[in-house]
């Protein structure tokens, strides 16, 4: 347990605000943050691996697998938390601090490749039909399937009625 309340401490610690170029490498530069804070507080490097191992393998656009028990348990509370009522608030305020709409016609660019054109927002809506629509089929615990489906279900039926609603 010790090692998966760490990791859930510091996975976010390095580079993940809304809008900032290092959200890409975020993962890695929380890994290696954790690193240095742990390894200060005389944490025994084989720790110290398996809390950078979760942070590492947490990102949803990266190739780390989850392998231990506690990086899966990471990687599926942290999907957990972008579904949902709380998903769609968080997409949305995401955007907005970001500087993005709620909502903008995708290009078709974007939706075959998930690559916005030159001069196209990311919007909250792009950010679910990239992502957020697609996180229960990440899932890896049954127990983190289950919690997702609810959410999920609701978190679908709100951007299709965004969605909607701005095509009238």
């Amino acid at each position: 347990m010790e090692i998966l309340l760490t990791a859930a401490l510091l996975h976010d610690a390095q580079g993940s605000h809304p809008g900032e170029n290092s959200r890409d490498d975020h993962h890695l530069r929380s890994a290696d943050f954790a690193g240095e804070v742990l390894s200060g507080m005389g944490w025994p490097t084989e720790k110290i691996a398996l809390v950078q191992h979760c942070i590492r393998a947490h990102r949803y656009r990266k190739e780390d697998i989850p392998e231990s028990l506690e990086a899966k348990l990471l990687f599926d509370a942290d999907k957990l938390d972008v579904i949902g009522a709380v998903g769609v608030v968080r997409a949305l305020a995401y955007a907005f601090q970001a500087g993005t709409p709620a909502h903008t016609r995708p290009s078709g660019q974007f939706l075959e490749q998930g690559k916005t054109q030159a001069g196209e927002p990311h919007s909250a809506y792009h950010e679910y039909l990239f992502k957020l629509k697609n996180i229960s089929a990440r899932l890896i615990t049954p127990a983190a399937r289950a919690i997702a489906a609810e959410r999920q279900a609701f978190l679908n039926r709100f951007f299709d009625q965004l969605a909607q609603e701005m095509q009238e």
